[in-house]
């Protein structure tokens, strides 16, 4: 077993909780699920229709606008966005369009398209840490799709010692197979040559150099 971020085979088993085997880098610190205990592209794709996030409501408006107000800091009117992950609406392209802020919609189940060129920001919201193989959608992501000096607006839930991972909400979404703690978003800086520009909140601004 080699670890789905870095490739390392220094792995361990971290936890079972109701059967599911999740295990850990020992080098990047990634946590992730067993394979064998992800649901089908089916069960995956039904998972996502049924999430209420179709209306706007004020709360998940407060949620959302975690992302929009840093995009509003880092990114221009001129330049082009994509959201990655999109989901079944085009919520964060609408937003940000209010803003007057540029951004295309993609979703490998509801919005698919060939990605064939760069963006100056790319948003991931909430998306990190459905990635079944990280190491090949972060290599699309910072070595393909966003361009250089270009700002990646992150927003995952961060796994830090003080939560007992078997209480924690975060986990409980079967789709959620990675995820990710403070080294293991310094490990994809350094991998892919990005500057750390935030990190709190669950909300993670990187910008490749």
């Amino acid at each position: 077993m080699i670890c789905p971020l870095c490739k390392s085979s220094k792995i361990k088993e971290f936890i079972e909780y109701k059967e599911v085997v999740y295990h850990t880098c020992e080098i990047c610190e990634l946590i992730f699920m067993d394979k064998k205990f992800h649901v089908s592209n089916e069960k995956e794709k039904s998972r996502y229709e049924k999430h209420q996030n179709n209306e706007l409501t004020d709360g998940y408006k407060a949620f959302l606008y975690k992302i929009v107000d840093k995009i509003k800091i880092y990114s221009k009117a001129s330049e082009n966005g994509l959201d990655f992950g999109s989901g079944p609406y085009p919520m964060m392209e609408n937003l940000l369009a209010k803003e007057n802020l540029k951004c295309e919609s993609y979703d490998p189940y509801f919005n698919s398209k060939k990605l064939n060129e760069s963006y100056d920001f790319i948003v991931l919201n909430e998306v990190a840490e459905h990635f079944n193989n990280p190491y090949v959608e972060f290599d699309l992501i910072f070595k393909k799709l966003l361009k250089k000096n270009g700002f990646c607006y992150i927003q995952t839930g961060i796994y830090t010692e003080n939560i007992d991972f078997k209480g924690w909400h975060y986990k409980n979404d079967l789709t959620h197979v990675c995820f990710y703690r403070h080294k293991t978003i310094d490990i994809i800086c350094d991998t892919y040559n990005l500057k750390m520009v935030e990190n709190t909140n669950n909300v993670i601004v990187l910008q490749r150099k």
